[in-house]
C-alpha cells in the first residue's frame, strides 16, 4: 500500500477518536447531531437510518475525532435515546 500520512506522527496527544460499529444485514448511515461536553462527560447525538439489507454481513462506523480532554465517561445518544456509556478508569 506504500507509505501512508493520514495522520500526523502527534495526532493522538491532542484528538480522542471515538467510534460507534453498527453490525448486521443492513448498511447503516449516520448523521452527526452534536457534541459536547459537562462535567467530565463527553456527549455524542447522532442520527442513524438503514438501507434496505441482504444476506451479507456489514460493519458500519461512525469514526470521531475530538479534543482530548479528561472525561470520565462518553454518553452516546441514538435518535434522540441513549444507547450506550463507556467509561474511562
Amino acid at each position: 500500500m506504500g507509505k501512508n500520512s493520514f495522520l500526523p506522527a502527534n495526532a493522538f496527544k491532542s484528538k480522542l477518536v471515538v467510534a460507534v460499529i453498527k453490525r448486521g444485514n443492513r448498511i447503516w448511515n449516520y448523521s452527526v447531531k452534536g457534541v459536547s461536553a459537562n462535567n467530565g462527560t463527553l456527549y455524542i447525538r447522532y442520527g442513524t437510518n438503514a438501507a434496505n439489507g441482504d444476506s451479507t454481513n456489514f460493519a458500519s462506523p461512525l469514526i470521531l475525532a475530538v479534543d482530548r480532554k479528561p472525561y470520565r465517561s462518553i454518553v452516546f445518544i441514538e435518535n434522540g435515546r441513549q444507547v450506550g456509556t463507556a467509561r474511562g478508569n
